[in-house]
């Protein structure tokens, strides 16, 4: 605000010769003090709105950016499961190994391993459940985290 008072009076006294004397000088120093705030208001809103707008984008492209490089929830089940499974007992994952990517049939997996078919069966259950409570429960901490 002493910028624009000190800017009126310049102003002023630049315009000294023009002023002829048809109203008070107080009237006069005052139009010009008046112009000038108006003047210094209108560019300060321009250059808040620029501001602004400079602002939202940039909030935006951040927000964008932090959405892009956000894995899905697909992509961080993925990466819980496989870390599940490496903190399972060798036998359990070889177990799933051999039923789910190697796809061994449970018979075939029972006959190599000396287990009853059912044992299999209930061994693939329990791990599923393990591994469906581990996976839960590290997608829990991400968003606890």
């Amino acid at each position: 605000m002493d910028d624009l008072a000190q800017d009126t009076f310049v102003r002023a006294y630049r315009s000294l010769s023009m002023y002829r004397g048809e109203a008070p000088f107080r009237l006069w120093l005052l139009s010009i003090a008046r112009n000038r705030v108006l003047r210094y208001l209108d560019e300060e809103g321009r250059r808040r709105s620029r501001e602004a707008e400079t602002l939202e984008a940039e909030i935006a492209r951040w927000m964008a950016r932090d959405v892009e490089d956000a894995p899905t929830l697909q992509e961080r089940e993925l990466t819980a499961l496989k870390t599940c499974i490496e903190t399972l007992a060798p036998e359990n994952g070889t177990l799933l190994t051999e039923f789910y990517f190697k796809k061994r049939s449970a018979v075939d997996i029972a006959r190599s391993t000396g287990k009853k078919e059912s044992a299999v069966w209930m061994a693939l259950l329990r791990l599923r459940q393990v591994l469906r409570k581990c996976v839960e429960s590290r997608l829990a901490g991400e968003s606890h985290g």
